[in-house]
């Protein structure tokens, strides 16, 4: 897929909303944001951040909720889980929803930006989780690809 060129790292709302998740003082589990096209131009924007209520599993419930049938968006996501000795572990993942009825000149340049993404924002997971479906995206799935 071809890079858009879009970099996260021109939009300063958006760099904001990502250090806030990724700060360790944890107030914010999860933000989402999406492409917008005006005309040629194509452009991220800043949606919301999600407050850490201390459950993860919830907060992942209320990310979920954010992401529209038939509208591509991203998210980012704190995956907190515990290793098989029983230490707390917290990884980043950035999540691609872009459902299938999605428009397809929205598709395009969605998938296009996901690796600007990955570089911009600094300490995600290395791979980007994707999907097309709600039934696709669980926390059990998002866990697993972190894992």
């Amino acid at each position: 897929m071809a890079s858009t060129g879009i970099k996260a790292t021109e939009y300063p709302d958006l760099m904001k909303a990502f250090t806030d998740v990724k700060m360790k003082s944890r107030k914010h589990s999860a933000m989402v944001f999406h492409l917008s096209k005006e005309g040629k131009k194509v452009s991220l924007v800043y949606d919301e951040t999600i407050p850490n209520s201390g459950k993860n599993e919830d907060d992942f419930t209320t990310l979920l909720g954010k992401f529209e049938d038939a509208k591509p968006a991203y998210g980012v996501f704190n995956v907190s889980t515990k290793t098989t000795d029983g230490r707390i572990q917290e990884k980043l993942v950035l999540i691609s929803w872009c459902p299938d009825d999605a428009p397809a000149l929205m598709k395009m340049p969605h998938a296009g930006t996901v690796g600007n993404l990955l570089k911009s924002f600094e300490g995600t997971y290395s791979s980007c989780f994707h999907a097309a479906d709600k039934g696709d995206l669980t926390y059990e799935a998002v866990v697993k690809h972190c894992s």
